[in-house]
């Protein structure tokens, strides 16, 4: 039996940061012998699967991850992934303040406390060569 996930937490690589975001890269090792925990979104979080898979689940909904997935993510909800098909995934994360995500939201949508209304977006052939 693997060790308890919530001991193996994912390697992280900050990349950019601005005031109110910041870019970073999550690599996690985790398989199918780990079991699934619950984790919380402190920022809004859009997040490109770059390699590996793994199953999101949040109060949007479940999604399968695979490359080319986004994976989205509110502030302050929880969440847990799992890795039933594979060990490991990576990703390349967008985290947003969440007074700052507010504002953008709110320029592009009109509404005040946008809130994702699904876990993620699918791959598209169009993100392909990111």
């Amino acid at each position: 039996m693997s060790a308890n996930r919530e001991d193996r937490a994912p390697n992280v690589r900050h990349i950019a940061s601005g005031d109110g975001w910041r870019l970073s890269e999550f690599v996690c090792d985790a398989g199918p012998d780990d079991r699934p925990f619950e984790e919380r979104h402190d920022d809004v979080s859009i997040s490109a699967v770059v390699s590996g898979s793994f199953d999101y689940r949040t109060h949007a909904g479940a999604a399968f991850m695979h490359p080319g997935g986004i994976l989205l993510g509110a502030a302050g909800r929880c969440y847990e992934c799992g890795h039933e098909h594979g060990r490991g995934d990576r990703c390349v994360a967008y985290a947003f303040r969440p007074d700052y995500f507010a504002e953008i939201a709110c320029d592009a949508t009109g509404q005040v406390d946008y809130e994702f209304a699904t876990p993620a977006l699918p791959a598209s052939l169009g993100l392909a060569p990111l």
